[in-house]
């Protein structure tokens, strides 16, 4: 665990669904998933791009023969227009293969 605080305050945010709508209510806590070939380099890229906001970081796995790893994100968004820029800013960093 990387960048959250022993009280998971985060955790007390849920995403909601307003199934009427079919649209997701913000804020609400979201994860990504972010792939890469440097396991310590996708950390860095991580802990560098949400830098002073409060998150939880997870090592997921390596591949089977070791080139790829993932690390899980849950944070909180505020709205998709910054669910959307993280995924941007996590795509477009040179440490990571893939976002998911």
């Amino acid at each position: 665990m990387i960048g959250a605080s022993r009280e998971y305050p985060l955790m007390r945010c849920v995403m909601e669904i307003d199934r009427e709508n079919g649209v997701i209510v913000y804020p609400c806590q979201w994860s990504y998933r972010v792939i890469g070939q440097d396991r310590d380099g996708v950390r860095e890229a991580v802990e560098a791009i949400l830098s002073g906001r409060e998150f939880l970081l997870f090592y997921s796995k390596g591949s089977t023969g070791g080139k790829y790893h993932s690390w899980n994100i849950d944070l909180v968004v505020r709205d998709e227009v910054e669910r959307n820029e993280l995924f941007a800013l996590f795509k477009s960093h040179p440490a990571v293969v893939m976002v998911i």
